[in-house]
């Protein structure tokens, strides 16, 4: 009846957890959903009667005036933009609209929209250009205002670099905004091309949008460096678990990552990598992520898991190690590699969890509700995604899954330093009592001791002469040996009142002679 009540409050707490959850994406939602979905159709967008100070943001996806191999604002030549111009869709792959008959990710071209907004508005615009693959610029009624990178017609006269970067504008006198994108691409196979939404909105509203987005980024990141310092002093001072360090491991691996691949791409804020690292390394955290992930759980306890996961880490570690060595090229054809190797540490992952859970879920309560905040957090995601709601990054339900399952770790990391205290504790105690029961030995041997010596002295001075020799000689192996039994009880009584803080001291004269010669004797061995 108690193991039912304890699994009916389980159930009980699980769905309370959920409509908090839940309760904060809706809250979130309501007062940070400003970025709104905008369809745009021929390359065109009208927003006249828009109303900029409402605090939206405007997703400019649909289709575009795309150029491929042409740049618009350098190649010359009346109506040439209009004769080769097509619409493709973005944000999206270029590959097919480059070249139609062999698609490639390999090549140049030019973006082109044209926003119409109230001609007598004279407020400022901004644009916040996510991702373009793989070095891109943005002009704005002719005029170049930003870039990542540096676009060419050819791998050599381009360097790439695919980071976030915002300008702003106004419109001309007739309320139009002519909106030009370049990109080139010879670096990154799966695609080239404008890879992310582009955000369009009053200056104002674009960056508070980009700056709460990032205090939340470097709000997640802070916190899982944060939990990993903790995780690394815990197993440095305490009983060196190695979870611990899986812990540290997977906080600092997921930290790192959503510094480098999030939107805001906060790490190159800090410091500067080029495309090639920045790749690479976003990578092999992946795979460290995933093999640190397991190392935090009790993987052992899998039967046929523990014969393999020692091939399974090496060859992760391995494979991370392979990444930070290749080129960009290299560390794509790695991908089918990056995917069996995550699809194997969720699945052992969730096994191994979900038997921690059903040998006690009352117990594994934390482990269970950190689950549910996963799920939550990639449920909603989904959610966002398929209703085309985009709002500012929320880290809430991951922070929250981390705590929970650390708190585990840390539970059961104080759970064994108290139990470890509990044993010094005790043996403190047994060796006070061991001390206290030599001292009484002591004084209790010491009065017989010298009750023998002084009468086997009596004898000895009393009778020596009616006493054979061997008789004698036994008698004076009784006293040597007696008195060395005496000195060894005033040692060990001496010991005893040294330890409680009282010794005993026995004043008499001493030759310093002998002490002196035997000091300079022994600086004289020494030097």
């Amino acid at each position: 009846m108690i193991e039912i009540m304890g699994k009916r409050n389980v159930l009980v707490i699980c769905i309370l957890f959920l409509i908090v959850l839940t309760v904060s994406r809706v809250l979130w939602t309501h007062t940070f959903g400003n970025q709104k979905t905008v369809h745009i159709a021929g390359g065109q967008l009208d927003l006249r009667g828009w109303d900029a100070e409402s605090g939206e943001v405007l997703s400019l996806d649909g289709e575009w005036e795309f150029y491929p191999g042409r740049w618009l604002m350098e190649d010359e030549g009346p109506g040439a933009e209009e004769a080769s111009a097509q619409l493709v869709q973005v944000p999206g792959r270029w590959n097919a609209a480059l070249n139609p008959g062999e698609p490639t990710p390999y090549g140049y071209g030019s973006y082109r929209l044209r926003v119409y907004v109230d001609p007598e508005d004279k407020r400022n615009y901004s644009l916040r250009v996510s991702s373009v693959r793989s070095a891109s610029e943005v002009y704005v009624n002719g005029r170049l205002l930003a870039g990542s990178g540096v676009t060419g017609k050819s791998r050599e006269e381009y360097t790439a670099r695919n980071l976030p970067y915002t300008t702003s504008f106004a419109a001309d006198e007739n309320g139009v905004i002519d909106i030009v994108v370049q990109a080139a691409n010879f670096k990154d196979s799966r695609g080239g091309g404008i890879a992310r939404s582009i955000k369009f909105g009053s200056e104002k509203t674009v960056t508070k949008t980009v700056n709460w987005s990032s205090y939340m980024q470097l709000l997640s990141a802070v916190f899982f460096l944060i939990h990993a310092l903790y995780a690394f002093v815990l197993y440095w001072l305490g009983t060196r678990k190695r979870q611990l360090l899986y812990v540290a491991l997977f906080a600092v691996s997921l930290s790192l990552s959503f510094l480098l691949s999030n939107d805001e791409k906060l790490f190159h804020h800090f410091f500067y990598i080029d495309y090639d690292w920045d790749f690479r390394v976003t990578n092999a955290l992946l795979v460290v992520a995933g093999a640190a992930v397991i190392g935090c759980t009790d993987h052992q306890q899998l039967p046929i898991w523990r014969k393999i996961y020692p091939y399974y880490f090496a060859a992760a570690f391995g494979t991370a190690a392979v990444t930070l060595m290749l080129p960009t090229e290299g560390v794509l054809s790695l991908f089918p590699v990056y995917f069996v190797l995550l699809i194997l540490a969720v699945v052992v992952v969730l096994i191994a969890t979900f038997q921690k859970i059903i040998k006690n879920v009352v117990g594994q309560m934390p482990i269970l509700l950190s689950f549910i905040a996963i799920v939550n957090h990639f449920a909603w995601t989904i959610i966002w995604r398929e209703q085309g709601i985009s709002v500012i990054h929320y880290p809430f339900d991951i922070i929250t899954a981390m705590v929970l399952f650390a708190s585990i770790l840390f539970k059961d990391y104080f759970k064994t330093h108290a139990e470890t205290k509990e044993l010094a504790a005790s043996l403190q105690r047994i060796n006070e009592n061991k001390d206290q029961f030599l001292a009484n030995t002591s004084h209790e041997f010491r009065n017989p001791l010298h009750i023998m010596l002084n009468m086997s002295q009596a004898v000895l001075e009393r009778e020596r002469h009616a006493l054979s020799g061997r008789s004698v000689k036994e008698l004076e192996t009784i006293l040597s040996v007696g008195r060395r039994m005496s000195l060894l009880l005033d040692d060990l009584i001496d010991v005893n009142s040294l330890r409680v803080g009282t010794p005993r001291l026995v004043k008499r004269a001493v030759r310093i002679q002998p002490i002196v010669t035997g000091v300079m004797d022994m600086l004289e061995v020494a030097l």
